[in-house]
Protein backbone atom coordinates (compact mmCIF):
# COMPACT_ATOMS: atom_id res chain seq x y z
CA UNK A 1 0.00 0.00 0.00
CA UNK A 2 1.47 3.05 -0.69
CA UNK A 3 2.22 6.27 1.06
CA UNK A 4 -0.76 8.46 -1.33
CA UNK A 5 -3.26 5.21 -0.67
CA UNK A 6 -2.62 5.66 3.12
CA UNK A 7 -3.33 9.06 2.92
CA UNK A 8 -6.63 8.52 0.97
CA UNK A 9 -8.12 6.35 3.47
CA UNK A 10 -7.04 8.33 6.30
CA UNK A 11 -8.85 11.23 5.56
CA UNK A 12 -11.96 9.51 4.51
CA UNK A 13 -11.90 7.63 7.56
CA UNK A 14 -11.46 11.26 9.57
CA UNK A 15 -14.18 12.18 7.16
CA UNK A 16 -16.49 9.38 8.08
CA UNK A 17 -15.85 9.96 11.88
CA UNK A 18 -16.90 14.10 11.29
CA UNK A 19 -19.84 13.20 9.47
CA UNK A 20 -21.07 10.67 11.93
CA UNK A 21 -20.41 12.69 15.42
CA UNK A 22 -22.81 15.49 13.51
CA UNK A 23 -25.14 13.01 12.99
CA UNK A 24 -25.11 11.62 16.44
CA UNK A 25 -25.29 15.10 18.06
CA UNK A 26 -27.93 16.18 16.04
CA UNK A 27 -29.64 12.94 16.86
CA UNK A 28 -29.42 13.54 20.55
CA UNK A 29 -30.59 17.28 19.87
CA UNK A 30 -33.62 16.46 18.24
CA UNK A 31 -34.23 13.66 20.91
CA UNK A 32 -33.79 16.29 23.49
CA UNK A 33 -36.29 19.10 22.06
CA UNK A 34 -39.02 16.32 20.64
CA UNK A 35 -39.17 14.71 24.85
CA UNK A 36 -39.33 18.65 25.97
CA UNK A 37 -40.62 21.78 23.98
CA UNK A 38 -42.01 19.56 20.99
CA UNK A 39 -43.13 17.21 22.94
CA UNK A 40 -46.44 15.87 21.88
CA UNK A 41 -48.19 16.43 25.38
CA UNK A 42 -46.46 19.71 25.60
CA UNK A 43 -47.58 20.58 22.21
CA UNK A 44 -51.29 20.34 22.72
CA UNK A 45 -51.64 23.38 24.96
CA UNK A 46 -50.16 25.65 21.96
CA UNK A 47 -51.84 26.21 18.96
CA UNK A 48 -50.80 24.31 16.07
CA UNK A 49 -52.02 23.03 12.90
CA UNK A 50 -52.48 19.67 14.93
CA UNK A 51 -52.61 20.84 18.54
CA UNK A 52 -56.53 19.66 18.25
CA UNK A 53 -56.18 16.27 16.80
CA UNK A 54 -53.57 15.47 19.41
CA UNK A 55 -55.37 16.79 22.07
CA UNK A 56 -56.60 13.36 23.05
CA UNK A 57 -52.99 13.37 24.95
CA UNK A 58 -54.93 15.60 27.58
CA UNK A 59 -57.19 13.06 28.46
CA UNK A 60 -56.68 10.09 31.68
CA UNK A 61 -55.39 7.05 30.29
CA UNK A 62 -57.83 4.52 29.22
CA UNK A 63 -60.74 6.90 29.13
CA UNK A 64 -62.25 7.09 26.20
CA UNK A 65 -64.73 4.49 24.72
CA UNK A 66 -65.36 5.62 21.12
CA UNK A 67 -62.34 6.78 18.52
CA UNK A 68 -63.28 9.02 15.70
CA UNK A 69 -60.68 9.31 13.47
CA UNK A 70 -59.67 10.89 10.02
CA UNK A 71 -59.70 14.92 7.60
CA UNK A 72 -61.40 17.87 8.79
CA UNK A 73 -64.69 16.95 7.66
CA UNK A 74 -64.56 14.61 10.55
CA UNK A 75 -63.58 17.05 13.04
CA UNK A 76 -66.35 19.76 11.87
CA UNK A 77 -69.36 17.09 11.95
CA UNK A 78 -68.90 14.76 15.03
CA UNK A 79 -69.65 16.46 18.23
CA UNK A 80 -68.48 14.48 21.20
CA UNK A 81 -70.60 16.54 23.69
CA UNK A 82 -73.65 15.23 22.45
CA UNK A 83 -72.81 11.50 22.51
CA UNK A 84 -71.96 12.22 26.24
CA UNK A 85 -75.18 14.03 26.90
CA UNK A 86 -77.28 11.49 24.83
CA UNK A 87 -75.82 7.83 25.74
CA UNK A 88 -73.42 8.48 27.84
CA UNK A 89 -70.27 7.28 26.05
CA UNK A 90 -66.70 8.83 26.01
CA UNK A 91 -65.23 9.86 23.01
CA UNK A 92 -62.83 12.00 20.99
CA UNK A 93 -62.04 13.05 17.75
CA UNK A 94 -58.61 12.64 15.62
CA UNK A 95 -58.63 14.67 13.17
CA UNK A 96 -56.92 17.69 11.19
CA UNK A 97 -56.75 19.14 7.37
CA UNK A 98 -56.10 17.15 4.88
CA UNK A 99 -55.31 14.40 7.04
CA UNK A 100 -54.20 11.50 4.94
CA UNK A 101 -54.61 7.37 5.91
CA UNK A 102 -50.52 7.24 6.90
CA UNK A 103 -50.70 9.93 9.19
CA UNK A 104 -53.84 8.90 10.61
CA UNK A 105 -51.99 4.88 11.31
CA UNK A 106 -49.61 7.17 12.85
CA UNK A 107 -51.81 8.66 15.07
CA UNK A 108 -53.72 5.91 15.37
CA UNK A 109 -50.64 4.72 16.98
CA UNK A 110 -49.60 7.05 19.38
CA UNK A 111 -53.65 6.81 20.72
CA UNK A 112 -53.02 3.57 21.07
CA UNK A 113 -50.35 3.80 23.68
CA UNK A 114 -52.68 5.95 25.98
CA UNK A 115 -56.13 4.98 25.42
CA UNK A 116 -57.99 1.21 24.94
CA UNK A 117 -61.29 2.22 22.95
CA UNK A 118 -64.00 -0.40 22.17
CA UNK A 119 -65.25 1.23 19.06
CA UNK A 120 -62.89 2.96 15.97
CA UNK A 121 -65.24 5.08 13.66
CA UNK A 122 -62.70 5.64 10.52
CA UNK A 123 -63.94 8.41 8.28
CA UNK A 124 -63.26 7.61 4.42
CA UNK A 125 -63.01 10.94 2.52
CA UNK A 126 -58.99 11.26 3.59
CA UNK A 127 -58.75 8.28 1.56
CA UNK A 128 -58.65 10.67 -1.57
CA UNK A 129 -56.55 12.70 -0.29
CA UNK A 130 -53.46 11.17 -2.03
CA UNK A 131 -53.53 10.56 -5.74
CA UNK A 132 -53.08 7.45 -7.65
CA UNK A 133 -49.88 5.96 -7.55
CA UNK A 134 -47.82 4.17 -9.80
CA UNK A 135 -49.12 0.57 -10.32
CA UNK A 136 -46.25 -1.23 -10.58
CA UNK A 137 -42.40 -0.38 -9.74
CA UNK A 138 -39.20 -2.38 -10.57
CA UNK A 139 -35.39 -1.89 -11.50
CA UNK A 140 -35.29 -1.17 -15.04
CA UNK A 141 -32.94 -2.64 -17.28
CA UNK A 142 -29.16 -1.25 -17.06
CA UNK A 143 -30.43 0.55 -13.80
CA UNK A 144 -28.55 0.08 -10.95
CA UNK A 145 -30.31 -0.39 -7.87
CA UNK A 146 -28.74 3.01 -6.10
CA UNK A 147 -30.20 4.67 -9.76
CA UNK A 148 -33.80 2.91 -8.55
CA UNK A 149 -34.07 3.47 -5.28
CA UNK A 150 -33.34 7.38 -6.10
CA UNK A 151 -36.25 6.94 -8.20
CA UNK A 152 -38.42 5.61 -6.15
CA UNK A 153 -37.53 7.23 -2.98
CA UNK A 154 -41.01 8.05 -0.89
CA UNK A 155 -40.63 10.95 0.78
CA UNK A 156 -44.18 9.75 3.24
CA UNK A 157 -42.43 6.92 3.70
CA UNK A 158 -39.07 8.96 5.28
CA UNK A 159 -41.27 11.27 6.71
CA UNK A 160 -43.41 8.54 8.80
CA UNK A 161 -40.26 7.79 9.94
CA UNK A 162 -39.08 10.52 11.47
CA UNK A 163 -42.08 11.94 12.99
CA UNK A 164 -42.51 8.48 14.56
CA UNK A 165 -39.67 8.56 15.90
CA UNK A 166 -39.47 13.00 16.61
CA UNK A 167 -41.81 14.61 17.34
CA UNK A 168 -40.76 17.67 16.47
CA UNK A 169 -41.06 16.80 13.11
CA UNK A 170 -45.12 16.53 14.22
CA UNK A 171 -44.88 19.87 15.55
CA UNK A 172 -42.68 21.57 13.42
CA UNK A 173 -44.90 24.95 12.71
CA UNK A 174 -44.23 25.44 16.75
CA UNK A 175 -41.20 26.98 16.00
CA UNK A 176 -43.57 30.33 14.78
CA UNK A 177 -44.80 30.31 18.37
CA UNK A 178 -41.42 30.79 20.25
CA UNK A 179 -41.22 33.57 22.19
CA UNK A 180 -44.94 34.62 21.78
CA UNK A 181 -46.72 31.18 21.91
CA UNK A 182 -51.10 31.38 21.60
CA UNK A 183 -52.64 28.55 23.94
CA UNK A 184 -54.71 26.39 22.18
CA UNK A 185 -58.18 25.62 22.45
CA UNK A 186 -59.10 23.88 26.09
CA UNK A 187 -59.39 20.02 25.50
CA UNK A 188 -62.92 20.35 26.31
CA UNK A 189 -64.42 19.98 22.75
CA UNK A 190 -62.47 16.58 22.16
CA UNK A 191 -61.21 17.10 19.27
CA UNK A 192 -64.11 18.91 17.45
CA UNK A 193 -63.61 22.26 15.92
CA UNK A 194 -66.24 24.23 16.62
CA UNK A 195 -68.60 27.30 14.53
CA UNK A 196 -72.14 28.10 13.91
CA UNK A 197 -70.79 30.42 11.02
CA UNK A 198 -74.04 29.52 8.34
CA UNK A 199 -72.73 29.98 4.41
CA UNK A 200 -75.61 29.57 2.32
CA UNK A 201 -74.63 27.69 -0.70
CA UNK A 202 -75.88 26.36 -3.90
CA UNK A 203 -76.99 22.82 -4.19
CA UNK A 204 -75.94 20.29 -6.96
CA UNK A 205 -76.82 17.21 -7.25
CA UNK A 206 -73.98 15.86 -6.42
CA UNK A 207 -75.31 12.48 -5.15
CA UNK A 208 -76.78 11.19 -8.69
CA UNK A 209 -77.31 8.00 -9.18
CA UNK A 210 -74.51 5.59 -11.43
CA UNK A 211 -72.69 2.83 -11.15
CA UNK A 212 -69.63 4.15 -11.62
CA UNK A 213 -66.68 4.02 -8.98
CA UNK A 214 -63.93 6.13 -8.73
CA UNK A 215 -60.64 4.04 -7.94
CA UNK A 216 -59.21 4.64 -4.70
CA UNK A 217 -55.14 5.18 -4.52
CA UNK A 218 -53.69 1.20 -3.33
CA UNK A 219 -51.43 3.10 -1.11
CA UNK A 220 -54.33 4.36 0.79
CA UNK A 221 -56.09 0.95 0.75
CA UNK A 222 -53.52 -0.53 2.19
CA UNK A 223 -53.01 2.30 5.05
CA UNK A 224 -56.85 1.68 5.35
CA UNK A 225 -55.99 -2.06 6.27
CA UNK A 226 -53.09 -1.52 8.61
CA UNK A 227 -55.19 0.71 10.52
CA UNK A 228 -57.87 -2.08 10.33
CA UNK A 229 -55.17 -4.77 11.39
CA UNK A 230 -53.81 -2.41 14.27
CA UNK A 231 -57.80 -2.02 15.56
CA UNK A 232 -58.62 -5.49 15.53
CA UNK A 233 -55.14 -6.38 17.29
CA UNK A 234 -56.29 -3.97 20.01
CA UNK A 235 -59.98 -5.72 20.11
CA UNK A 236 -61.55 -2.73 18.80
CA UNK A 237 -65.03 -2.67 16.97
CA UNK A 238 -64.48 -0.21 13.48
CA UNK A 239 -66.93 1.39 11.46
CA UNK A 240 -66.39 2.88 8.05
CA UNK A 241 -68.18 6.32 7.92
CA UNK A 242 -68.32 9.64 5.48
CA UNK A 243 -69.40 12.74 6.65
CA UNK A 244 -71.73 15.25 4.46
CA UNK A 245 -69.82 17.38 1.91
CA UNK A 246 -70.45 19.13 -1.34
CA UNK A 247 -67.11 19.46 -2.23
CA UNK A 248 -64.93 16.44 -2.07
CA UNK A 249 -67.35 13.72 -2.23
CA UNK A 250 -69.62 11.79 -5.37
CA UNK A 251 -71.36 8.80 -6.05
CA UNK A 252 -68.09 7.51 -7.46
CA UNK A 253 -66.60 8.01 -4.61
CA UNK A 254 -69.37 6.45 -2.85
CA UNK A 255 -69.57 3.34 -4.42
CA UNK A 256 -65.81 2.39 -4.33
CA UNK A 257 -65.63 2.83 -0.40
CA UNK A 258 -68.62 0.63 -0.24
CA UNK A 259 -67.34 -2.00 -2.38
CA UNK A 260 -64.33 -1.71 -0.22
CA UNK A 261 -66.16 -2.11 2.91
CA UNK A 262 -67.92 -5.27 1.78
CA UNK A 263 -64.43 -7.03 1.28
CA UNK A 264 -63.11 -5.63 4.42
CA UNK A 265 -65.93 -7.03 6.08
CA UNK A 266 -67.55 -3.56 7.72
CA UNK A 267 -70.29 -1.17 8.21
CA UNK A 268 -70.28 1.59 6.06
CA UNK A 269 -72.66 4.78 7.08
CA UNK A 270 -72.18 7.66 4.32
CA UNK A 271 -74.11 10.79 5.57
CA UNK A 272 -74.57 12.19 2.03
CA UNK A 273 -77.37 9.51 1.58
CA UNK A 274 -78.78 10.31 4.94
CA UNK A 275 -79.51 13.85 4.78
CA UNK A 276 -83.26 13.82 4.39
CA UNK A 277 -83.41 10.68 7.30
CA UNK A 278 -81.25 13.00 9.74
CA UNK A 279 -83.51 16.33 8.91
CA UNK A 280 -80.60 18.21 7.60
CA UNK A 281 -81.03 21.41 4.93
CA UNK A 282 -77.64 21.53 3.31
CA UNK A 283 -78.67 24.88 1.88
CA UNK A 284 -77.55 25.97 6.10
CA UNK A 285 -75.62 23.14 6.69
CA UNK A 286 -72.16 24.76 6.38
CA UNK A 287 -69.24 27.02 7.55
CA UNK A 288 -68.12 27.55 4.30
CA UNK A 289 -68.47 26.83 0.23
CA UNK A 290 -69.57 23.41 1.52
CA UNK A 291 -67.41 21.39 3.03
CA UNK A 292 -67.03 21.44 6.49
CA UNK A 293 -70.59 21.45 8.75
CA UNK A 294 -71.33 24.00 10.76
CA UNK A 295 -72.32 23.20 14.53
CA UNK A 296 -76.39 22.72 14.27
CA UNK A 297 -75.45 20.44 11.05
CA UNK A 298 -72.73 18.73 12.86
CA UNK A 299 -75.04 17.95 16.11
CA UNK A 300 -77.92 16.09 13.77
CA UNK A 301 -74.76 13.86 12.40
CA UNK A 302 -73.82 13.50 15.78
CA UNK A 303 -77.42 12.43 16.94
CA UNK A 304 -77.38 9.53 14.33
CA UNK A 305 -74.05 8.53 14.79
CA UNK A 306 -74.34 8.54 18.66
CA UNK A 307 -77.60 6.26 18.46
CA UNK A 308 -76.56 4.13 15.55
CA UNK A 309 -73.56 3.28 18.21
CA UNK A 310 -75.36 2.76 21.38
CA UNK A 311 -77.63 0.37 19.59
CA UNK A 312 -75.38 -1.56 17.60
CA UNK A 313 -72.43 -2.42 20.75
CA UNK A 314 -72.62 -2.98 24.16
CA UNK A 315 -71.44 0.52 25.39
CA UNK A 316 -71.82 1.53 29.18
CA UNK A 317 -73.29 4.75 30.53
CA UNK A 318 -71.02 6.40 32.15
CA UNK A 319 -72.81 9.72 32.92
CA UNK A 320 -73.68 8.44 36.78
CA UNK A 321 -70.28 6.38 37.46
CA UNK A 322 -67.91 8.89 39.59
CA UNK A 323 -65.02 7.87 38.08
CA UNK A 324 -66.27 9.68 34.96
CA UNK A 325 -66.65 12.93 36.88
CA UNK A 326 -64.23 14.60 35.23
CA UNK A 327 -66.05 14.15 31.82
CA UNK A 328 -69.03 15.62 32.67
CA UNK A 329 -67.32 18.66 34.16
CA UNK A 330 -65.37 18.96 30.83
CA UNK A 331 -68.23 18.71 28.82
CA UNK A 332 -70.33 21.06 31.21
CA UNK A 333 -67.09 23.80 30.36
CA UNK A 334 -67.68 22.85 26.69
CA UNK A 335 -71.11 23.90 26.79
CA UNK A 336 -70.25 27.10 28.51
CA UNK A 337 -67.80 27.93 25.39
CA UNK A 338 -70.33 27.48 23.21
CA UNK A 339 -72.40 30.10 25.07
CA UNK A 340 -69.76 32.44 24.67
CA UNK A 341 -68.62 32.30 21.20
CA UNK A 342 -72.55 32.59 20.14
CA UNK A 343 -72.30 35.81 22.53
CA UNK A 344 -69.50 37.52 21.27
CA UNK A 345 -70.81 36.40 18.01
CA UNK A 346 -73.97 38.17 18.81
CA UNK A 347 -72.32 41.24 20.69
CA UNK A 348 -69.75 41.85 17.52
CA UNK A 349 -72.96 41.64 15.23
CA UNK A 350 -74.79 44.54 17.11
CA UNK A 351 -71.68 46.38 16.63
CA UNK A 352 -71.58 46.34 12.83
CA UNK A 353 -75.01 47.51 13.01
Amino acid sequence: MTAETKAYLKRTAVGCVKILSFLLVLAILLEVLSLTYFSKKGATHYKTSLSKAYSFLQEPDNSIDVLCIGNSDLYSAVVPADFWTQHGFTSTVIASPHQTPRKSYGMLKTFFEHQSPQIVVIETDMLYEEAISKSERGVKRNQTIFEYLLENFNAADFDELMESHFSIFTFHDKWKKIGKPKKAETPNSHGYKYSDTVQRVAISKYMTETEKAEAINPQSVNELKRMIALCEQKGCKIVLAEMPTLTSWNTERHNAVAQLSVELGYDFIDYNLLVDEIGMDLDVSFRDVGNHLNYSAARKVTKHLGAYLANSFELADRRNDPDYEFYQKSIDEFFKEVERERKKRGDNLLKKN
